[in-house]
């Protein structure tokens, strides 16, 4: 990377002011508001709000089934659950009409209540970082958002299963991954995938004895893996992505003590390697210990770490710890790339330096940092941490979801050993 990319154009570079003139409209407070809509349909005669079993349905029929939380008035804002995650969204009801929006991630599924108390509608991602387009959603009233109950309905899962919980999965493209599992006695499932990249997803399904299926829904993109058990293998499909492109074949033997390594794809080895990045060289990086983290608002696992690097800082604030974030939105477009830092910003009160960096995916391997530019996107957060001399003493990639168990509490622990060994020495 030249030493010009990061700072770029002379913009106003991004600390957490407290009323930054370019953050999103759409960060405002969610709400709820009925005021007609709803073309033919008799509001009287509908029922809004509550739990819904709600699918993203991409070509060939394809569902990604999840469970959502629309409150019927301005009591609290939408809540996606993937068994025991949940996420946050802005919503609005307009008669019988509900948007549903995920403003950092640039994500919105818009809806229509029906006289059944079914919600139709669409999902669409609006980010430039992937393709636009349009995939159906549909809801449906739900008591409760139990992972066993997550797939079609009447469709039971076998609630004596014994499915093994510790996979090592084999995919076409993106090499192996670890699955572990926590089955339920209702014959739910809940799962986290580790892949080589770094990536960790964390799923909800169900489990019999010859089937497996897991799902999840982020606010930026649906999931979902199904396979099928014989004996002691599995054999299914992944399908992911804001549009259900990411598609690939997979399958699985059952191997309990399997660990995923890691490969963040960095060039470069030992401790004699500092980053081309001009802040680094000025205060108040230089001769601090500094964790430079590499972002992009379309990566949940990004936007989780934002306000935990936070912490960390704060944890070592005596020590003159610094963080340092290049933003990726893998756009030209200046104006977007500026707000969406200005969105994490005021999202997550970010009172440390973060930068917007121009160039879309073609340009990647010259707008990462040089010894950078071969890491996978799909890695994202990858963070470096840099001693007080400017010399990387570690690299990692990505950031699990909390509700996935050990594995968030392990990331949390390395994260926070790492940071303290910098502002020990």
């Amino acid at each position: 990377m030249s030493d010009n990319v990061s700072m770029g154009r002379g913009r106003a570079r991004f600390l957490g002011l407290p009323a930054a003139a370019v953050c999103l409209a759409a960060l405002a407070a969610s709400g709820c508001t009925c005021v007609g809509g709803g073309d033919g349909v008799d509001l009287e005669s509908i029922s809004i709000g509550g739990y819904y079993r709600a699918e993203i349905i991409g070509e060939g029929g394809d569902a990604v089934p999840f469970f959502i939380h629309l409150p019927e008035d301005e009591s609290a804002g939408a809540h996606v659950r993937n068994g025991r995650d949940e996420i946050e969204a802005d919503h609005t009801w307009d008669g019988a009409d509900v948007r549903v929006e995920f403003p950092i991630y640039r994500t919105v599924i818009e809806a229509t209540a029906r006289e059944d108390d079914a919600l139709v509608g669409s999902f669409r991602s609006e980010s430039p970082a992937f393709d636009s387009g349009e995939l159906e959603f549909r809801a449906e009233p739900a008591a409760a958002p139990k992972p066993a109950a997550r797939f079609r309905a009447g469709d039971d899962p076998d609630t004596s299963a014994q499915m093994p919980e510790h996979w090592r999965l084999t995919f076409d493209d993106m090499g192996d991954g670890a699955l572990s599992l926590t089955l339920e006695g209702d014959g739910g499932a809940e799962g986290t995938l580790h892949l080589e990249n770094g990536n960790a997803i964390y799923l909800a399904g169900d489990a019999g004895d010859d089937r497996l299926r897991l799902s999840a829904f982020d606010g930026s993109s649906p999931y979902l893996l199904e396979a099928e058990l014989s004996g002691d293998r599995l054999e299914g499909r992944w399908i992911a992505g804001p549009g259900l492109e990411w598609r690939e074949p997979l399958t699985g033997a059952a191997e309990p003590d399997y660990e995923v390594a890691v490969n963040v794809n960095v060039a470069f080895a030992g401790s004699d390697y500092r980053p081309p990045v001009p802040e680094l060289r000025q205060p108040p990086y230089r001769g601090s210990p500094t964790i430079l983290a590499l972002t992009g608002s379309w990566s949940p696992a990004s936007m989780r770490i934002v306000p935990f690097l936070g912490e960390l800082r704060e944890e070592h604030a005596g020590d003159e710890l610094q963080i340092l974030a290049l933003n990726y939105e893998l756009t030209d477009d200046e104006d977007y790339n500026d707000e969406a830092v200005a969105a994490i910003v005021s999202r997550f009160d970010v009172d440390w330096e973060m930068i917007p960096i121009d160039g879309g995916p073609e340009d990647y391997a010259t707008i990462m940092p040089a010894g950078f530019e071969q890491t996978d996107v799909q890695s994202f957060p990858v963070l470096a941490f840099i001693d007080r001399d400017g010399f990387v003493a570690a690299v990692r990639a990505g950031f699990p979801p909390e509700a996935s168990g050990d594995p968030y509490a392990a990331t949390v622990a390395e994260y926070r050993e790492l940071a303290a060994d910098l502002a020990a020495e």
